[in-house]
């Protein structure tokens, strides 16, 4: 009964710890990846952390676990003992972030209230707004930063928010890159403006500056879009739709003056097989109905964008003979006929019969 008795015991004692650690009393989990700052009385007393192969310096910092000090509370896999409460306590605070789901897709964290502190390599979404283009065209850009604590004390207690600290002075650096193209060239290089927000971070020192005072260490900058504003979109949109329309014409029109010029050789063909009359008249009946069209005494054959060479054309130098017809001048008369011949009419004889 006794040992029966203390197996119970045994069982209701680390249930009372894991419920105990669950709220943070006297123990607590960390998780694999994470660590948790402990205070007392209100002060930093030291860091848990519980990220395999890795441990803490005497500064905090996140080392190989061979160059790591000795924190002492662990009982075992993640459980640790910090304290007694009231006079220690594990140190919470809100946060609000932008993740990236394992898709591409924004997972968007509202503010909640942690007391844990990420330690590998996390993706943050941020978006810069108001960054003009080589022509002053306002643009929306939209990063993502590869980032790292690599201090959490620092990262907790050295800055109020290190997540928004280093966002706001990344803009400028972003901004920079910006200007470099117009919107146009930088949307067909979304992948080097990345590259070239690293460097201008690099350049400006903050990169040795985040690690140094926030703990905080940026791993890789990617562009995942860049927008222009919306009345750019109209005009765009508008400009694609009239380019469609055009192309749309021009393969129409295109199509039918290869029909034509189709149409043309097969009428050409014909009449160089058709009798002399034939072609005669086909001519004739051409001629007629273009001067009842535009008025004019010529015949203008056209297929495509030049003169048709076959056809009608060159039906008219088959039948040899001038083109265009040639309108029947009125015959004059010089003389008149009288008894036993004729004889020529005087000049004032052709004014008074109108005769030229």
């Amino acid at each position: 009964m006794i040992f029966i008795g203390m197996i119970v015991g045994l069982i209701i004692l680390v249930g009372l710890v894991f419920w105990l650690a669950s709220k943070n009393i006297f123990f607590t989990f960390v998780k694999e990846g994470t660590a948790k700052n402990v205070m007392k009385a209100g002060e930093f007393n030291r860091t848990l952390m519980r990220w395999r192969g890795y441990g803490l310096d005497n500064d905090w910092n996140v080392v190989n676990q061979s160059k790591g000090r000795f924190v002492w509370g662990r009982i075992f896999g993640g459980l640790y003992f910090y304290g007694l409460s009231p006079f220690y306590k594990i140190d919470t605070y809100y946060f609000q972030w932008t993740g990236v789901k394992e898709n591409g897709e924004l997972q968007p964290h509202p503010k909640e209230k942690l007391d844990y502190i990420i330690l590998k390599d996390d993706v943050y979404w941020a978006k810069i707004e108001n960054a003009e283009d080589s022509k002053l065209l306002n643009l929306t850009v939209e990063i993502f930063f590869t980032i790292r604590v690599v201090n959490p004390h620092k990262a907790r207690f050295n800055v109020q928010n290190w997540l928004e600290t280093v966002i706001n002075r990344s803009k400028p650096a972003v901004r920079d890159a910006i200007t470099t193209a117009d919107y146009e060239n930088l949307i067909k290089k979304t992948d080097a403006i990345g590259t070239i927000v690293y460097q201008r971070i690099r350049e400006r020192g903050l990169f040795a500056e985040f690690k140094e005072r926030y703990g905080i260490e940026i791993r890789k900058i990617e562009t995942r879009k860049i927008d222009p504003p919306p009345e750019y979109r109209g005009i765009t949109l508008r400009e694609y739709i009239a380019t469609q329309e055009k192309k749309k014409i021009t393969i129409e029109a295109e199509a039918q003056a290869i029909r034509l010029a189709s149409i043309a050789k097969g009428a050409g063909k014909a009449l160089e097989e058709a009798s002399p009359e034939e072609r005669k008249k086909a001519v004739e009946k051409a001629y007629s109905r273009q001067q009842s069209i535009d008025g004019d005494a010529f015949l203008k054959i056209e297929a495509g964008g030049g003169n048709l060479d076959n056809g009608l054309a060159k039906l008219i130098g088959l039948l040899k003979f001038p083109w265009p017809p040639q309108k029947r001048q009125q015959k004059t008369a010089k003389k008149v006929r009288v008894p036993g011949g004729t004889r020529e009419l005087s000049e004032e004889e052709r004014k008074r019969l109108k005769i030229p």
